[in-house]
């Protein structure tokens, strides 16, 4: 049992005017007809010693029609509900957050309810691990739907975790955000000649995520850091097709991968063939077309050398359909000095060629940016959304006026009868 309005429940003094209303009122004496006054005489007794309620049962039904108008006004609930109208709701792995700690201790006197800012909203005594993959704006309109009067929450606001149409912040929710510490972390660490280790490293802030590339002696890297192990150099084996129409173009290809090659972990082997020498079983992980005769049936992942004016995006690669599941790149233009410079070839080919979306995973773990508060919420503030009933408490409501009218009418019956 519960009341979601408890200040009605003075109300109940209002019990005293039909109690009043009884002590006061006399009750009606018995007529007895009789056919003279002559012998009848003066009594000095008094009528009333003193006052005495009447009418039991209808003193009873007029006090319970007061109780149950106080009970609706304050939103009785027989079953009681299963959420407290105030919550605070932490991300996990913040609720032992040295900042926040007075504002938890605060709250949680004050009444509030802790839960976990996840899925389902579980009880911060449940075991939950600390995840980044929270739909903070889809969770928000979750909060949305509960009939809570009051929300706080506190999350990192991780950029990655606000996807989707983005919301107004309703007015009974307040959000407060935890800045995160820089954070310094290791990619990959790969062996290379001479017993070094080509390391890249990662910085995140609440702003940005750079990473930087250098060279460290493996013995130095193991006394280092431990968090990372020294992977083998891969070889990535890229096969251009060409022919005499495309030897310039193949001239500035071969200097766009010699320079992967001399700033990447990775080792590039690359071999130049005739552009009809290409068949299936040929054993390279890279194919490179730089001719107009380009076979239908390649069976390796491949970058060819195409019109663009059948594409929209007339970047200089474009992604496109290969041949059962191959990945396949179309170049849009002819190579030179201008086009390599300015379409900035030797990025965009690295970004194809090596196999660094298998470190994209750590990458994301470890990303701290944060969201600027001014691009969280839609412009358009919404107002303070009235607190509507649980469906517990709803049903109770109808009960109680359903009773009433029943009540009021036994009310009215008995008093019709008993002439009060």
């Amino acid at each position: 049992m519960q009341f979601l309005n408890p200040i009605w429940l003075w109300g109940l003094t209002g019990l005293v005017v039909p109690i009043g209303i009884h002590l006061l009122s006399r009750k009606e004496g018995k007529t007895i007809k009789v056919g003279s006054i002559r012998y009848l005489e003066d009594t000095a007794t008094s009528q009333f010693k003193s006052m005495r309620l009447n009418e039991y049962l209808l003193l009873a039904l007029r006090c319970l029609l007061v109780g149950i108008i106080v009970f609706v006004l304050s939103e009785f609930n027989l079953k009681g509900i299963d959420e407290k109208r105030n919550w605070l709701v932490l991300e996990p792995g913040l609720e032992e957050a040295q900042e926040f700690s007075a504002v938890i201790d605060s709250l949680k006197q004050n009444g509030f309810q802790i839960k976990f800012l996840s899925p389902g909203f579980p009880n911060i005594g449940d075991s939950v691990s600390p995840q980044k993959k929270i739909n903070y704006w889809n969770l928000v309109q979750q909060l949305e739907q509960k009939s809570l009067k009051q929300v706080v929450i506190i999350a990192h606001n991780y950029i990655e975790g606000f996807k989707g149409k983005r919301p107004s912040l309703p007015g009974n929710m307040q959000w407060i955000s935890k800045q995160p510490a820089p954070n310094e972390f290791n990619i990959l660490a790969i062996q290379t000649p001479r017993d070094s280790v080509f390391l890249r490293t990662g910085n995140s802030n609440s702003v940005q995520t750079s990473f930087h590339t250098t060279h460290i002696n493996a013995a130095t890297f193991e006394q280092q850091t431990d968090t990372i192990s020294i992977e083998s150099a891969i070889t990535i084996s890229i096969t251009i097709f060409t022919d005499s129409t495309f030897a310039y173009d193949t001239n500035i290809m071969l200097a766009a991968l010699k320079a992967i090659d001399n700033n990447s972990p990775y080792n590039i082997s690359v071999k130049t063939v005739s552009s009809n020498n290409y068949t299936a079983d040929l054993k390279s992980d890279w194919v490179i077309f730089l001719t107009e005769n380009v076979p239908s049936d390649i069976l390796h992942n491949s970058i060819l050398a195409r019109s663009a004016s059948h594409l929209e995006n007339r970047e200089l690669l474009n992604r496109t359909r290969g041949n059962k599941g191959y990945l396949r790149w179309i170049l849009t233009q002819r190579l030179n000095e201008e086009v390599a410079l300015q379409e900035n070839l030797t990025v965009q080919l690295a970004s194809i060629l090596l196999p660094d979306e298998k470190y994209a995973p750590k990458a994301a773990e470890n990303d701290k940016r944060m969201l600027p508060e001014e691009l969280m919420w839609s412009a358009q503030a919404k107002a303070s959304p009235d607190i509507t009933l649980s469906h517990e408490t709803a049903a109770s409501q109808k009960y109680l006026t359903l009773l009433f009218l029943l009540l009021l009418l036994v009310e009215r019956w008995v008093s019709f009868k008993r002439n009060q």
